[in-house]
């Protein structure tokens, strides 16, 4: 558990740009591919019209 406490720890520094000397993992490049995604859907959705709840998938 001890060991899961330092890889998270390490994964939010890295996020919050604290640690520079070491490179971004494969997850925070995907972390912020899917958080980029996230929004672009986000603001297509706002940009068409589409309302809410056919933007989240529901029935419309």
């Amino acid at each position: 558990m001890r060991r899961f406490g330092e890889v998270a720890m390490r994964v939010f520094k890295s996020l919050a740009g604290i640690e520079r000397d070491q490179p971004a993992s494969a997850f925070v490049i995907a972390f912020y591919g899917m958080l980029f995604l996230v929004a672009m859907s986000l603001v297509v959705a706002w940009v068409t019209g589409t309302p809410l709840e056919c933007a989240a998938g529901g029935v419309c």
